[in-house]
């Protein structure tokens, strides 16, 4: 039959006006001091964990707070950036335009090249637009 083992044990010393309020609350619980002082390092520790973990979340909620803020200048740029490259291209093209409805008063000239323009642009989209489609088909299909 094997020896029964005791749980190691652990010794403190307290101030005299801690040791009445410690021996006051073992009385008002009516509990030993062992396992008045064992209940106490118990929850501790317990709330001494739930402590760091709260510190570490704090510190990775400022982290990916400032990760966002960073984020959404760069998007305020980007977007402006994009805007105003949006009204540089409209300027121009109407410029574009203006300047070859005076070249060709009846407007033919005009609307062949914006023809040619439009059929240029519908066949580049169109590529552009099946090596998206299809990189993006492969990234899904790797993932999986």
């Amino acid at each position: 039959m094997p020896k029964f083992r005791r749980s190691p044990q652990v010794v403190t010393r307290l101030a005299p006006q801690d040791m009445e309020r410690f021996r006051e609350l073992a009385l008002t619980k009516a509990m030993s001091y062992s396992s008045l002082l064992r209940d106490a390092a118990l929850y501790y520790l317990d709330h001494y964990n739930q402590q760091r973990v709260n510190e570490f979340e704090g510190i990775y909620a400022q982290q990916l707070r400032q990760l966002i803020y960073e984020l959404q200048e760069k998007h305020a740029k980007d977007t402006n950036r994009i805007c105003a490259l949006l009204a540089k291209n409209g300027i121009d093209g109407n410029a574009t335009k203006e300047f070859l409805a005076r070249i060709d008063e009846s407007g033919e000239l005009m609307r062949e090249c914006t023809s040619i323009a439009i059929k240029r642009l519908k066949a580049a989209l169109a590529s552009e637009e099946q090596k998206v489609a299809s990189s993006m088909s492969s990234n899904i299909t790797n993932v999986s």
